[in-house]
């Protein structure tokens, strides 16, 4: 294994697993050196490890189980279509573009949301709790809370980006990872911190809007990429 230079990572990160499992003759079922073994022989951090497991995840190669490590499932690291992973902007990248944009929007919503964007915001959380308790898996209702937020925000431009992030959060390159980590406890504490939020932007509390939602992401980057992130 190589130390590795910035340029799209996660693939950078997937093309030096595949040449470990090949050197190393790893079978179906071995367990891959643990993330944080993997970002030292890498020279990268763990998060950027998460994303590119994520991915290896996305497209059958690898197994990750939660608490225990991730562990191959292909025979040969030969046959892995590295050259297919290349998924544009890996789920890490995607997710710290929502950090730095959506604690300034909770912020500018609280300054600039009418009563009425307020209460469909208070709508939406409600409907996402009575689907949580239907049936404990994330709904469109958790993404379409972020858009709208966003567009109270005032700012269109902005709003815009959102909506391309949100839909880019709602592809195949998540949706193995969410169906994995996702619980109903982690869902019950989504609902509480869009609650938050919500209060804050009727009190018209700015510093408020900003720390609930950026303690919501932090918690949800914990959970993805093992670290808070943002």
């Amino acid at each position: 294994m190589q130390p590795i230079r910035p340029r799209r990572l996660y693939q950078q990160i997937a093309e030096q697993i595949s040449e470990m499992v090949r050197t190393e003759r790893l079978q179906p079922g071995d367990r891959l050196p643990a993330e944080l073994e993997l970002a030292r022989r890498l020279g990268v951090s763990r998060p950027s490890v998460r994303e590119a497991l994520i991915v290896l995840e996305m497209a059958g190669l690898v197994e990750v189980r939660t608490g225990s490590g991730a562990y191959l499932r292909e025979p040969s690291a030969s046959a892995w279509p590295i050259a297919l992973l290349a998924v544009g902007p890996g789920p890490l990248e995607q997710f710290k573009a929502r950090c730095l944009l959506e604690p300034e929007l909770a912020a500018e919503a609280a300054r600039n949301a009418s009563p009425a964007e307020i209460e469909a915001l208070a709508a939406i959380v409600e409907r996402t709790a009575r689907r949580i308790a239907d049936a404990p898996r994330v709904s469109r209702d958790h993404f379409l809370f972020h858009e709208k937020l966003a567009e109270a925000s005032g700012n269109t431009v902005l709003a815009a980006f959102v909506r391309d992030l949100i839909t880019l959060m709602q592809g195949p390159v998540w949706l193995t990872t969410r169906q994995r980590v996702d619980s109903a406890e982690g869902l019950q504490k989504g609902l509480a911190a869009r609650r938050e939020i919500v209060a804050c932007l009727g009190r018209r509390n700015v510093r408020g809007a900003k720390a609930a939602m950026r303690a919501h992401l932090r918690r949800i980057g914990q959970l993805y990429f093992g670290e808070e992130i943002g």
